[in-house]
């Protein structure tokens, strides 16, 4: 199991959360055995909770737009207002929002076409 943890670490290393794409590719090394996928599902579960902690933070708050980082309403805005976000990558260099899962996007594309509108 300590292989295991210790060769998931190793792919993991210098990697976003984007690259990672839900760590369906990390359980499957024949290296470690089966105990690879076990560390992988460990990894997936202490992500989950963190996502978990950071909704409940936002509750009874402004809406929650990025679920990965907890990443609300307000910090959006708040970055939009910075003249120099300017398209999407600015905005989530800046804030995090959409660097995880990615699901989030379309809604920061949406927010920065309404202030370019204004």
């Amino acid at each position: 199991m300590i292989a295991a943890a210790v060769e998931l670490s190793e792919r993991l290393k210098g990697r976003g959360l984007r690259e990672l794409e839900g760590l369906e590719d990390f359980g499957q090394s024949d290296e470690v055995g089966g105990c690879a996928e076990t560390a992988a599902d460990a990894l997936r579960s202490a992500f989950a909770a963190y996502r978990s902690r950071q909704v409940a933070v936002f509750i009874g708050e402004r809406a929650l737009i990025c679920s990965c980082f907890g990443i609300g309403e307000d910090v959006i805005e708040a970055a939009l207002r910075d003249p120099e976000v300017h398209s999407l990558d600015d905005l989530m260099d800046t804030t995090r929002a959409g660097t995880g899962c990615g699901s989030c996007r379309l809604l920061l594309v949406e927010m920065l076409d309404a202030r370019e509108e204004r």
